[in-house]
């Protein structure tokens, strides 16, 4: 089991792919649209290739740095790379995640637009 898969399970996700890829703008974005277009994922995580290196390019390859950022109907979400950062990142995330997706897939309202 991948280190964070229980905290991803806590929301009722699985993991169907898991791919290592290199620093290569073209290869990640290859990868990215992939898992978008052609596996439909509901939700896309990187880790690793945020920081400040050169080499570290995952954001660029079709996101901003340090955002995250839908394509159809996934939701791609940018990790850091150590495992104490993504745990702490998806801790963080999770109470919302699951809602987010939701209205995401149109199986919900946005909290604002409920009516009193």
């Amino acid at each position: 089991m991948l280190e964070n898969e229980a905290l991803i399970k806590s929301i009722g996700g699985q993991v169907v792919r898991y791919r290592m890829v290199p620093d290569e703008k073209d290869q990640i974005k290859e990868e990215l649209c992939h898992m978008c277009d052609s596996l439909g994922l509901t939700l896309i995580l990187t880790t690793g290739g945020t920081g400040f290196a050169k080499r570290d390019v995952t954001p660029e390859a079709m996101l901003s740095r340090a955002q995250a950022g839908i394509r159809g109907s996934s939701l791609i979400i940018n990790l850091p790379g150590s495992p104490k950062g993504v745990r702490e990142n998806l801790e963080a995330i999770l109470p919302a995640l699951g809602h987010g997706i939701e209205i995401l897939l149109g199986e919900a309202a946005e909290c604002a637009s409920k009516p009193l």
